[in-house]
């Protein structure tokens, strides 16, 4: 049975997200600010994602474990966000 690596690339990624976000608050320095945390915050996720999807392919590693811990973590970003946007 032939497994298939997937790879995000973290660079390419963020630049998808940042580009595919419309943040503008009307001041260029917090909309900055804004994009390059929404950028670094992108790049960890695939960073992050990348280490566990190798670890899938290591007979060692406890991959349920590491996936729940990955759901977990999505799901507490997922929340960040939201509730960041909500207090503008």
């Amino acid at each position: 049975m032939t497994q298939n690596h997937i790879y995000i690339d973290p660079d390419e990624f963020a630049k998808l997200v940042v580009s595919s976000e419309s943040l503008n608050t009307g001041d260029l320095e917090d909309t900055a600010k804004q994009n390059l945390t929404l950028y670094l915050i992108s790049k960890l996720l695939a960073e992050r994602f990348n280490a566990v999807e190798g670890k899938a392919f290591d007979a060692t590693a406890t991959k349920d474990q590491d996936f729940e811990m990955t759901i977990g973590r999505l799901q507490t970003m997922a929340f960040l966000q939201v509730a960041n946007r909500n207090k503008k």
